[in-house]
């Protein structure tokens, strides 16, 4: 089985978050979204950051250190997407 170099790893984790364009979406959602909307995007973006930068560092995705900060980010996300359907107006047709 042949292993991905991890500076090719690192290089990649970070052109991902770069090109997924995550502090444009963060400061779009800051300007239209109320304050716990932000408060979890806010949180979520951190996450997403930590985990980056652990890719970054070297961990692999079976390291207990990634498989912990995945499931962080996983919650925070989940948390950013009640955060934004309780926005929503449910009540018009």
């Amino acid at each position: 089985m042949q292993h991905t170099p991890p500076e090719e790893r690192a290089r990649k984790a970070i052109e991902a978050f770069k090109e997924g364009n995550t502090h444009e979406l963060r400061y779009q959602l800051a300007l239209i979204t109320p304050t716990p909307v932000i408060e979890a995007s806010t949180a979520a973006f951190r996450a997403l950051r930590d985990l980056r930068d652990l890719v970054e560092e070297g961990a692999l995705h079976t390291d207990p250190s990634y498989l912990n900060l995945r499931d962080r980010w996983e919650e925070r996300f989940a948390e950013l997407r009640t955060a934004m359907r309780s926005t929503l107006d449910t009540t018009q047709p």
